[in-house]
């Protein structure tokens, strides 16, 4: 057994990039293979953090060999639900991903009606509607608890202002902030040109004198989001600016976000990160 294999309630966990292994043919087929030989005589998990589209093969076809191994699947985890960003039509001529994405991987995935689909934090409450009624879903509210831990969460509760990047992210955000009954809690106003991508942030609140801070999102991947906003909240007197984000992507590095963000907390949903000073983080086997 590998040592990203662990058990929960005598279930062990397979790693889709661990025990699997994963090569492309020169036209650019995948092809995987399970690289254990160790028994799974009470089932297994199936662990797929997918960081690209190759990913999503990837996992149909480890189901299909596990299914042909005879080998039960009790729980599909995709802690980082592929596509959600993309819930909605916004432009003419552009398709819905995150429902063909979905259905493609439901299909796939509940073969059978005792296999179950667990996801860390989804980006869009349509994944919720889309997925079957006995997955599991954590919240950015039970994440963000247990990241942060209870020493760290009552600091917040009692000297920080929540920072809600959107409009997008209020529901989740004010969720957490009835969870610490704090009224310190601020929404900014954030603009995307859906054709062009180009970004502005408005804050009409300016006096952030002294003031510790943290923004709270689902997703950081190039940060552009929250470099901004922390910025101007620097610039405006903050004394501290925290980030909670459950899905660290970082696409463009930590290094962009140190300038003025003093501390980031996340989870390994999407993949392994080293914890420093700068960064801690949450292993999500905790929620398997």
């Amino acid at each position: 057994m590998t040592e990203s294999q662990y058990s929960r309630f005598g279930t062990e966990t397979l790693d889709l990039h661990k025990d699997f292994e994963i090569f492309k043919f020169p036209a650019g087929e995948v092809h995987v293979r399970l690289n254990t030989d160790y028994g799974f005589p009470q089932g297994i998990n199936l662990l797929a953090r997918i960081q690209k589209s190759d990913d999503i093969i990837v996992l149909l076809l480890a189901i299909d060999t596990l299914t042909r191994m005879n080998i039960n699947i009790h729980n599909v985890i995709i802690p980082y639900f592929p596509y959600a960003r993309q819930d909605r039509v916004a432009n003419k001529g552009e398709s819905l991903s995150l429902k063909v994405i979905a259905e493609l991987l439901i299909n796939n995935i509940c073969f059978d009606a005792g296999v179950k689909i667990t996801v860390l934090d989804p980006h869009s409450d349509v994944l919720g509607a889309l997925l079957p009624n006995d997955s599991i879903i954590h919240s950015r509210k039970e994440l963000f608890l247990n990241t942060l831990g209870n020493k760290k969460i009552k600091e917040i509760k009692n000297d920080y202002h929540i920072i809600c990047p959107d409009a997008g992210a209020l529901k989740q955000t004010y969720s957490i902030a009835l969870e610490l009954e704090t009224e310190k809690m601020y929404c900014c106003k954030k603009y995307r040109d859906t054709l062009t991508g180009e970004l502005t942030i408005d804050m009409d609140y300016t006096d952030w004198s002294g003031k510790k801070c943290i923004i709270v999102d689902d997703i950081c991947d190039g940060g552009g989001t929250f470099i901004a906003i922390a910025k101007k909240l620097k610039d405006c007197g903050a004394s501290e600016v925290l980030l909670y984000v459950t899905h660290g992507v970082f696409s463009k590095g930590l290094d962009c976000l140190k300038e003025n963000i003093d501390k980031i907390y996340t989870t390994n949903s999407y993949k392994e990160i080293e914890e420093t000073d700068f960064v801690k983080v949450l292993d999500i086997k905790e929620f398997i």
